[in-house]
């Protein structure tokens, strides 16, 4: 029973990765905010990898 969740868990996984991959295309084609939007985007994920990163070692 367990290859129904493991299946279920790949499908979020998928939509999630495409919809974080899926902006930056777009503001690629804007040739005057790309290089700001690609900046943000570095910037936020950076951000939330701080932030996992802190929880985890005060979990730990």
């Amino acid at each position: 029973g367990d290859t129904g969740s493991l299946s279920a868990w790949s499908l979020d996984v998928t939509t999630c990765s495409c919809a974080v991959t899926g902006p930056p295309p777009v503001a690629v084609t804007v040739p005057s905010g790309s290089l700001w939007s690609s900046l943000l985007l570095i910037g936020l994920a950076l951000g939330v990898g701080m932030i996992v990163l802190r929880r985890r070692l005060r979990r730990s």
